[in-house]
Formats: structure tokens, sequence, C-alpha cells
């Protein structure tokens, strides 16, 4: 999914990505991709690793045109910064979708193994004396998961739409 969101044309045209050269590295999808989408706020990275990210996500552009604005997103190789970079202490010539790898196989970003995701998706196990006061159709449900229920991102003025 993340190699997804970083070649996705509105992730690229909002956070400067088509802007991003090999002559004038772009740190805002780099800073994002750490802070935001994978370890979170320096949790593991240096602003050096931020500069080098930049350079790995060089490439991208666009073209113009009056009445429909930026268009045809697309990877070009002449605007990519070749060069070998240091991330997270490895060295390489990294391009942007190593710059993913990195990230997803940094120590410090959290994984989820289909056991834990499982745990997060099913309803709890019930045993012994819970299980013989609960009846087969009824689960009880956490207080944090009734709240996050109540605060779901369906609007109330616009019920039953789905996000």
């Amino acid at each position: 999914m993340l190699h997804e969101i970083t070649r996705d044309p509105a992730m690229l045209l909002w956070l400067s990505g088509t802007k991003n050269t090999k002559w004038s590295p772009n740190e805002n999808y780099a800073r994002e991709l750490m802070e935001l989408f994978t370890l979170g706020a320096g949790r593991g990275y240096s602003e050096q690793d931020v500069r080098e990210q930049a350079r790995a996500l060089t490439g991208f552009d666009n073209e113009w045109r009056r009445g429909l604005g930026a268009h045809n997103v697309h990877f070009e190789r002449k605007r990519h910064d070749a060069g070998t970079k240091r991330i997270f202490g490895k060295s390489g010539s990294f391009d942007w979708q190593d710059a993913v790898r990195l990230c997803l196989r940094h120590p410090n970003h959290p994984s989820f193994s289909s056991r834990s995701s499982g745990a997060i998706l099913s309803p709890p196990r019930l045993t012994g004396q819970r299980a013989a006061r609960s009846s087969s159709s009824t689960v009880p449900i956490s207080r944090s998961a009734r709240l996050s229920r109540r605060s779901s991102a369906t609007p109330r003025s616009t019920p039953g739409r789905a996000w």
C-alpha cells in the first residue's frame, strides 16, 4: 500500500514530489514517509536520513496544461539522483521503491503479523464463566471499541454514506 501511496499523483503533487529533482531535492515527502507513515516522529532517523531519502525519492514529474492543470504524473529517470545514498546506515543507489522498503524494514516500524492483526479483527474468545454468562450471539465490547465506533468517519449529517 505504501508503494501505491508514494507514487500516487495526488500525494506527489500535494507534497511537492514532482518538484523533487536530483538538482534540487525536496524533503517534504521524505519526512512524511518516515514521520507519519512508517516510523513516527523522532523514532530512528536523522536529518541526514531525511535528506538522503529525499534524494532517493527524486525523479517524478508531471505535465501542466492551462485549464487542466497538473496531469500525466510519471517517473522520469533523468530527474532521478542515481548516486549512492546512505539511509539508516545502509548505502546504495536507492530509488523511490528502495526508500519505501527501507522504511518498512526499519526496526522501529511497527509490524503487524497475521497473528497480531487477527487479534485486532477477531472477537475475543470467551472461556470459563465468561463464556457461560455470554450468549453465543453477543460478545462484550471494550469501552475503547465503543468510543471508536461512536467517532466513526461517517458524519451524522450524511447518514448511510460509505466513506
